[in-house]
């Protein structure tokens, strides 16, 4: 405010810096809670009309348990391990850079 900068300045350049590392936290954990929901589909629509509402934890219940495919299930899940991995681990990254506040 003393160097004239108006709210919309101010919040660009001061305020979301400063959220930077809270919101990149809350939208990965958001991201990950997202793609790991499956019981809530399973009680409310199991899986929709014509699998409008199947994510991927979700089908491989489908094929563990409704179709009997072990091997594709056990593949599928090997893959979203590696997905989750690859968020976390970027996640990680992107918070240890944090905010640096100079004196």
């Amino acid at each position: 405010m003393l160097e004239g900068a108006g709210p919309v300045r101010r919040f660009r350049h001061v305020t979301l810096p400063l959220l930077g590392p809270t919101l990149v936290f809350v939208l990965v954990i958001a991201l990950l809670n997202a793609l790991t929901q499956a019981d809530q589909i399973v009680v409310m629509t199991d899986g929709g009309p014509s699998d409008a509402t199947n994510v991927l934890l979700f089908y491989i219940y489908q094929q563990a348990h409704q179709n009997n495919d072990i091997g594709l299930a056990a593949a599928a899940t090997a893959v979203s391990v590696a997905v989750l991995f690859v968020l976390s681990a970027g996640s990680l990254r992107v918070l240890e850079r944090g905010i640096h506040y100079e004196s």
